[in-house]
């Protein structure tokens, strides 16, 4: 069976961990290398101290007070030795260099020509001896000796006061890892109920938590994705909503229609020929309404992958002003068209949706003898049509689905108020730039490729 751990104490095992796995490598370290490090510190000290003591020999009186500063600060001693091992020295010099000279390191001269670097230990309570000897070009040595006995006597203690020292360490780190990995899990446990909840479409503003770091930037990012999915549920309920009510008034329309028809109520022929019309009118209204429907819940697939070229879009304008011509005819309306730059690299399918929906909607509400106008100015293309009597809108609602002006319902313009919603998504899939913009005599949509 797995054994489970939550994250709390996997912060604590892991933090707990790393300090024991730091002291162990520094115990070991200081086991293996600390009496090394410390000779071969010493050793290059010794070498210094040698070059020093040969430019200064044939100085006595120099030679005899840096000498003295030298067993004063470093517990060193300096022998002359002839070739033979004996040591050598003159007046004052020589009595000083015997009174600093403690008898076990003098009953090492026979040995000190033998090497250059050796550890001596003449007796176990005396301690070891480091001794350096380097010889001269007239054939006699000088012999520099330090004692080991202060790191052989402080090893102990020193490896004492590091396991007091380290127990010290793991209880406030302990306790510290304690109070920092309950502060982690906390907030990470909030996230887990907010993320909780909103999987069960309960939409929060606030998660509470105020943090500079990773998780404040994730708690931030999760409270502007539950306000987004919030808006974008309501919009979605209201949606279908709107797209119930507005297939349910057709629906009832042909039903009642075709019963009259079908229990023979309605005798005069022309009556029933006004029944057979409105019948296949609000059937084409419902063909539309389910396309446009279609049409909305495809180019907002999240899978819906763009097939972009180079796009004529004077083209394109034009073979939507052809598609609804007998509007145009209908109301004799002034088409003008001013474009140079024609070409768009975009989605040309989803485009001419956008145009499509565009150029109806214009050729709809402009008014008998209006006119609409389609110019293209530095890669701005403004559809603009004339208006009479213009009411208030908002334009930002104006662009949500089944939205429709108070123009509309004023002028008894059919219509889903699907149009500008399908405009508004594909010219975001074509990375346009897009607005509105309405004075008291004219309707004007326009788009950009962004750069």
């Amino acid at each position: 069976m797995k054994i489970k751990i939550n994250f709390f104490k996997k912060i604590f095992i892991y933090s707990i961990g790393i300090v024991v796995m730091t002291l162990s490598i520094c115990y070991i370290l200081n086991f293996l290398f600390l009496d090394q490090f410390y000779i071969y510190r010493k050793k290059e000290n010794m070498k210094k101290i040698v070059a020093e003591v040969k430019k200064i020999r044939n100085k006595p009186e120099e030679l005899e007070d840096y000498l003295e500063e030298l067993k004063q600060r470093e517990s060193m001693v300096v022998v002359f030795l002839d070739k033979h091992g004996r040591e050598i020295g003159t007046g004052m010099h020589k009595r000083m260099m015997r009174k600093a000279l403690d008898m076990r390191m003098m009953e090492l001269n026979g040995e000190l020509q033998q090497r250059f670097f050796f550890v001596s230990a003449p007796s176990p309570s005396s301690g070891r001896i480091l001794i350096y000897n380097d010889k001269l070009p007239d054939g006699t040595w000088i012999s520099l000796r330090a004692s080991l006995l202060s790191v052989d006597t402080y090893k102990y203690e020193m490896y004492l006061f590091s396991i007091i020292t380290s127990i010290i360490t793991l209880i406030l780190t302990a306790y510290l890892g304690k109070v920092f990995s309950k502060k982690i899990t906390s907030d990470i446990e909030k996230l887990n109920l907010a993320a909780y909840d909103i999987a069960d479409l309960k939409f929060i503003d606030n998660i509470g938590i105020d943090r500079d770091d990773e998780i404040g930037e994730l708690s931030r990012n999760i409270e502007t994705m539950s306000k987004k999915l919030n808006i974008s549920m309501e919009s979605m309920k209201n949606f279908v909503s709107n797209a119930s009510h507005e297939l349910k008034t057709p629906i009832a329309i042909i039903s009642t229609h075709a019963q009259g028809l079908l229990k023979k109520s309605v005798v005069e022929e022309s009556e029933r020929k006004d029944y057979y019309e409105t019948i296949l009118r609000t059937s084409y209204e419902m063909g539309e309404l389910i396309s446009n429907l279609l049409t909305i819940s495809r180019i907002n697939s999240l899978d819906y992958v763009l097939d972009e070229d180079d796009v004529d879009i004077e083209k394109l304008i034009k073979q939507s002003l052809e598609k609804y011509e007998f509007i145009e005819l209908e109301n004799d309306i002034q088409v003008i068209i001013k474009i140079k730059d024609k070409n768009l690299i975009v989605d040309r399918n989803i485009l001419k949706l956008a145009i499509d929906n565009i150029v109806l909607n214009g050729l709809k509400y402009s008014p008998y003898e209006g006119k609409f106008e389609i110019i293209e100015i530095d890669g701005k293309f403004s559809f603009r049509n004339s208006l009479q009597n213009m009411m208030p809108i908002d334009i930002e609602k104006i662009w949500e689905p089944f939205a429709r002006g108070q123009n509309a319902f004023e002028s008894g313009v059919d219509g889903t108020g699907l149009g500008l919603s399908i405009v508004k998504r594909a010219l975001e899939l074509n990375n346009m730039d897009f607005g509105i913009e309405v004075d008291n005599e004219s309707f004007e949509i326009w788009f950009k490729q962004k750069k």
